[in-house]
């Protein structure tokens, strides 16, 4: 049975999106004053299910559901791979999923909360997990790709069901994560025309199909890609860029960049991405053994950027 606040606060969801037209939850919840998490759970019913806090069993279990989505998302990054997880790493609070191009990487110990979601599309039902780090912030989202895998989620769901689901636990957000900006010296940094130059950057690295390698970090997790990518089009959002290859997606703002910051790893530059809360949107680099013109535009590039 869900509480008086809970109900309440969904009903003030709903008033949201009727006057307002707020579709996103994460949005809605910024708008009501409270964590994702507590807005999730008060819409508690046959299409959100809690689910008890067991985040390493549950997560043990994702290569038995076959063809997956995976979402880690910050407030101006949004990595979406599709693949097969085959490894579940973990060690201690630590852990990884890969699989073809899905590369997560989280600590448990930092997450508060799991659901099952069961949202309607078209003529068909999205099954989804959700997990929220303990602040009640998007930790990472496990979207069923293929419907081989529904009697599997279905047999999860009820094996994993919180009986006595209660409030969210959060905790405040005052704590070292993982979108700490701290490996990037200030003194190397450009913020005039920050979202400009971020532009600059990503059709450098989409033009030619440069292998790239990613980190795009929430509180929690991470999502890394090393892969190429293609066809960097302006999205849905003013500032906002998507960019894709077979099998993952990205969805970048690069508006909110406030300012760009440079390291040099392994002889090759690393551009961080940095918003106006001096916290890291996303990780910049090239992988090893692109072609050599490949290497020397995004080099130049970085150099002009930088004066180096």
């Amino acid at each position: 049975m869900t509480s008086p606040a809970a109900r309440a606060l969904k009903s003030a969801w709903q008033k949201l999106q009727e006057e307002k037209g707020i579709s996103v939850q994460r949005e809605g919840a910024a708008a009501l004053g409270v964590p994702e998490a507590v807005l999730q759970n008060a819409q508690a019913g046959p299409a959100v299910v809690r689910l008890r806090p067991e985040f390493a069993a549950i997560l043990r279990e994702l290569p038995r559901l076959g063809r997956l989505m995976t979402i880690v998302r910050n407030d101006s990054f949004v990595a979406l791979p599709v693949g097969t997880v085959s490894d579940v790493k973990l060690d201690g609070t630590f852990g990884q999923l890969t699989g073809g191009p899905i590369d997560v990487s989280f600590d448990v110990s930092r997450w508060g909360s799991a659901f099952a979601l069961y949202e309607e599309s078209g003529h068909s039902v999205r099954r989804i997990f959700y997990f929220f780090d303990d602040c009640g912030d998007s930790a990472l989202r496990v979207l069923l790709w293929s419907r081989d895998g529904q009697a599997e989620f279905d047999a999860l769901v009820e094996g994993y069901r919180d009986p006595r689901p209660g409030d969210v636990p959060t905790t405040p957000r005052d704590k070292a994560d993982w979108r700490s900006a701290a490996e990037f010296p200030a003194a190397h940094r450009v913020e005039d025309e920050a979202p400009r130059h971020t532009a600059a950057l990503l059709e450098t690295l989409t033009a030619t199909e440069t292998v790239v390698d990613w980190i795009v970090p929430a509180g929690a997790s991470r999502a890394r890609y090393v892969g190429p990518l293609r066809g960097l089009r302006t999205g849905h959002r003013d500032g906002w860029y998507d960019a894709h290859y077979p099998h993952f997606n990205t969805r970048i703002a690069a508006v909110d960049t406030a300012a760009l910051a440079c390291l040099v790893e392994n002889g090759s530059p690393v551009v961080g991405l940095i918003d106006g809360r001096g916290r890291l949107m996303c990780r910049l680099a090239i992988a090893p053994g692109n072609e050599p013109r490949s290497q020397a535009a995004w080099t130049a590039a970085v150099a002009t950027l930088f004066g180096r």
